[in-house]
């Protein structure tokens, strides 16, 4: 069941103090019937008890009120006598409220099968009670049975719309609350990582002027760092711009990553990159997930195994892409490709001294994992058999 209607906005007290004053008013009305015999007083208190749980207890409300009402009109079978001290129309005074706030607590099919319960249980009594009082005071009871159903209908309908009204509140709430942090977030980004950036290529770009005995080779290696840094502050203030903006940026793709490995050649390692497979059918989360992957990889085996040999091996097919990237000891030759050896983890598990570091260590691998898990696919991480380490991610197409 639904929560409660709510659309009682005054004091609780004064809700309760009304019910309590409708009860005893209803009481009165059935007061001749009392003469009758003892067991009258307990069957009115079944048939308005379920006014007061209807609130806290909807579904025993529901059961006690449509078990009340048929035994009220089975009653009435047995003592015909009653008809005239009890009409068969005082039953719905405490049954009618209680129908009425079931359907607007419940869905449209619930709310459809109680109403139609309601109107059966009712319709029994036509051929019952048609000798004694007439077929037409029988529409009495049916009549209202169907207009109390409608006003259930009502409230539930009124119910749906404030709760979508809620819902969507909340969700424009929570939205602005994102857009302002990716604002803040943008903001310290844009102060903290793009102002270093710049200074690291303006740095670089004035050193043939500051430094005049620098040799040509060196240079060179600064202004490649240079490059880096404009390169990079360029993709900075792009997730600047998507962060505050919203707006849609271009992403990398897979086609980007021979710039990875040639940026790595041209920093004297030995990078080997085989891509087989056309890429044209992957989404753009799958190409920039490989393409951040691939560069996270290249930047840990750079600074973790200087010197070492890394092999890139990209195979695309209809159905999954497979990113293998292999890196030898600092020194040695990478042999063979193979799998991690048995036992390795596919955590941020730290190799040992002798082995080399990983491809992608410590918060490296934990965004591997993510990226991969998020597109639904798998990652794998960790020490070869020949002392190199190797990442494998597996995504879905």
């Amino acid at each position: 069941m639904a929560p409660p209607l709510g659309w009682w906005q005054g004091p609780t007290w004064l809700g309760r103090a009304l019910l309590v004053s409708a009860s005893v008013a209803w009481a009165l009305i059935s007061a001749p019937a009392w003469a009758l015999g003892w067991w009258v007083l307990p069957l009115s208190a079944l048939q308005i008890a379920p006014a007061f749980l209807i609130r806290d207890r909807p579904l025993i409300a529901a059961r006690l009120a449509y078990t009340a009402t048929a035994l009220a009109m089975a009653v009435l079978v047995v003592r015909p006598v009653m008809l005239p001290h009890w009409p068969l129309d005082g039953y719905l005074i405490p049954f009618a409220p209680v129908l009425a706030v079931l359907v607007g607590r419940s869905s449209p099919a619930q709310g459809l099968r109680y109403t139609l319960l309601a109107l059966a249980l009712l319709a029994t009594g036509l051929p019952l009670y048609a000798g004694s009082v007439g077929p037409d005071v029988m529409t009495g009871p049916l009549a209202a049975a169907t207009l109390t159903a409608c006003a259930g209908f009502a409230l539930a309908h009124q119910r749906r719309l404030t709760e979508s009204a809620t819902l969507a509140a909340a969700a424009e709430r929570e939205e602005r609350i994102a857009l302002e942090e990716r604002t803040r977030i943008a903001r310290e980004l844009h102060d903290i990582v793009g102002h270093h950036l710049s200074a690291i290529a303006v740095r670089t770009d004035s050193a043939r002027h500051r430094l005049p005995h620098v040799d040509e080779t060196t240079l060179a290696e600064l202004a490649d760092l240079g490059t880096a840094a404009r390169t990079a502050l360029h993709e900075t203030r792009q997730l600047v711009t998507l962060l505050r903006d919203g707006d849609p940026a271009p992403h990398p793709t897979i086609t980007d990553i021979p710039a990875l490995a040639a940026a790595c050649r041209a920093a004297g390692e030995q990078v080997h990159l085989e891509i087989t497979g056309a890429p044209t059918h992957l989404p753009a989360a799958v190409h920039t997930a490989l393409h951040r992957i691939t560069g996270e990889c290249l930047s840990n085996a750079r600074r973790h195994s200087p010197g070492a040999p890394i092999d890139i091996r990209l195979h695309i097919t209809p159905d999954r892409t497979e990113l293998t990237i292999d890196n030898a000891p600092p020194g040695g030759r990478l042999h063979e490709p193979t799998r991690p050896h048995e036992g390795a983890r596919t955590a941020t598990t730290s190799p040992r001294p002798t082995r080399s570091l990983p491809a992608a260590v410590g918060h490296g691998l934990i965004g591997i994992r993510e990226r991969a898990l998020a597109l639904g696919g798998s990652y794998q991480a960790g020490p070869r058999a020949d002392g190199g380490f190797q990442v494998r991610v597996v995504l879905p197409t």
